[in-house]
């Protein structure tokens, strides 16, 4: 790969708006040249002692490398080095590494011999690091060596300027860093958020102190989001900041964030999550998890409830809009169902329509464990995570329900068959899909698929699932 030799770079560098690099980032890119080791997924780049990324303390000397960053370098090298593309932003949610991927693009590039500028947001510098020399300079220090294609650009959390350079953005999707700089020769990615497993990966090795029950715990309210999940997982204050996300949440906020994250972004992205598709192209856009659905569904249901009634009433197709109708809808259905009463049904095989009555006033019990079902009466059961495929809910002795807004909504058998097993495998449990009343009559009876999505013939259905009835039952919104 070319670099600049070192008069050339003296040249460019002799300006009042830069200055030879301090030791401390003269020893961080030399690590970073010479580390010896291979860039897997689910290991550790660990500097030497007293040296640290960027020469900043505070920035510290380990990189997690995720198990996507091998892929995104790939295919980000790709687009860049491209001839008809040489700009890429690279989108995704607060706290889940974009700024580490810069720095394991940095790492990369360092082994590669390859001249770079790296811009800073938070600092508001650039740094010129080469294998002949190591500046550091201002917002608008190294303008003549950004004129060269053969400079690797690298900016997280900051405007770029349009120059030749190799240009990659990593940054949260706030309008205004990236929108305008989209609009020439540019493509656009995005970083997935955290799984479990990778959270209890970096737990070990760079978070031990963090108790494995704590991360279970905090990942069911924030999702894949490693800077909540292990970074703040023992800070309160920071821990305090998703209940202040929740409280300025209402119908209309969040149907900007599924959109576009709103004004309030960093809120906003604690709620909602980007999905990544293959590529690393934008999928829908999510709750961050069932507790977060859960906790903006009590919130407005408490703070607007016609506004919420009105938006439920109606089930909507289209885009965004229409997915968050549908998870509002099923957490409504919660409420009506646990409440009680006197529910229109039909029988999904004989389509004979009839009345189903529910007992009064529940107690809905959240449970994790099985145990904690064994004894519990008088009691709406719903699991705290999506354990049960197809059952989202259950009343003792026999009632299932799977709620759902959509047209179709194919039956797991495995889960089916846990949630009758902890019932005692019933004689004649009952199956109720809850639909919004415009579903009602165009609902038909659902398939049963095995744990590989395929349709279930009669002789591969289990037993105690061949015995379930199955209804669709459906009630006004405003029903209490």
């Amino acid at each position: 790969m070319a670099d600049i030799d070192a008069p050339q770079l003296q040249l460019y560098t002799n300006s009042p708006t830069s200055a030879a690099a301090s030791p401390a980032l003269l020893d961080f890119w030399t690590a970073f040249t010479n580390y010896p080791n291979p860039l897997e997924g689910n290991t550790v780049v660990q500097l030497p002692a007293d040296v640290f990324i960027l020469g900043n303390h505070s920035i510290g000397s380990s990189i997690y490398i995720r198990p996507c960053y091998s892929k995104l370098l790939e295919k980000s090298l790709s687009i860049v080095q491209s001839a008809d593309i040489r700009h890429l932003i690279i989108l995704g949610n607060l706290g889940i590494g974009k700024t580490y991927f810069g720095y394991f693009l940095l790492l990369h590039l360092a082994r590669s011999g390859a001249t770079v500028v790296y811009e800073s947001g938070v600092d508001q510098k650039r740094y010129l690091l080469t294998p002949n020399g190591v500046f550091e300079g201002g917002k608008h220090a190294f303008w003549k060596i950004l004129d060269s294609s053969s400079t690797f650009y690298i900016v997280d959390g900051s405007a770029p300027v349009d120059v030749d350079a190799k240009t990659i953005l990593v940054t949260l999707p706030r309008w205004e860093i990236w929108h305008r700089f989209s609009k020439g020769s540019c493509d656009i990615r995005y970083m997935p958020v955290w799984s479990k497993e990778e959270l209890h990966s970096c737990r070990s090795m760079l978070f031990p102190t963090v108790p494995k029950e704590l991360v279970e715990s905090l990942y069911l309210k924030w999702g894949g989001i490693a800077r909540y999940v292990l970074k703040y997982a023992l800070v309160k204050e920071q821990q305090d900041f998703l209940d202040k996300a929740l409280n300025i949440s209402n119908i209309d906020s969040v149907v900007k964030s599924f959109g576009k994250y709103g004004e309030n972004l960093d809120a906003s992205s604690c709620l909602i999550h980007i999905s990544v598709k293959d590529g690393f192209h934008s999928g829908p856009y999510q709750f961050a998890s069932d507790y977060m659905v859960d906790e903006i569904y009590n919130r407005v249901y408490a703070r607007d409830r016609d506004h919420l009634i009105r938006f439920v009433s109606v089930t909507r197709e289209i885009g965004e809009t229409g997915q968050l109708n549908r998870v509002l809808f099923e957490k409504h259905a919660h409420t009506v169902i646990a409440k009680g009463g006197s529910f229109k049904i039909r029988d999904l095989r004989t389509k004979l329509e009839s009345t189903l009555q529910l007992p009064m006033d529940l107690t809905t019990l959240l449970f994790s464990n099985n145990s904690q079902v064994q004894n519990a009466t008088n009691c709406y059961f719903r699991p705290i995570s999506n354990t049960f495929e197809s059952v989202d809910s259950f009343i003792k002795p026999n009632l299932l329900f799977q709620m759902t807004g959509a047209k179709d909504h194919p039956c797991k058998q495995t889960g089916l068959c846990d949630v009758l097993e902890i019932l005692g495998n019933p004689s004649k449990p009952e199956l109720y899909c809850v639909v919004p009343p415009d579903r009602f009559a165009c609902f038909t009876h659902q398939s049963y698929h095995g744990t590989d999505g395929q349709v279930l013939s009669q002789n591969d259905t289990i037993a105690s699932v061949e015995k379930l009835t199955r209804f669709v039952l459906t009630f006004e919104p405003s029903h209490q």
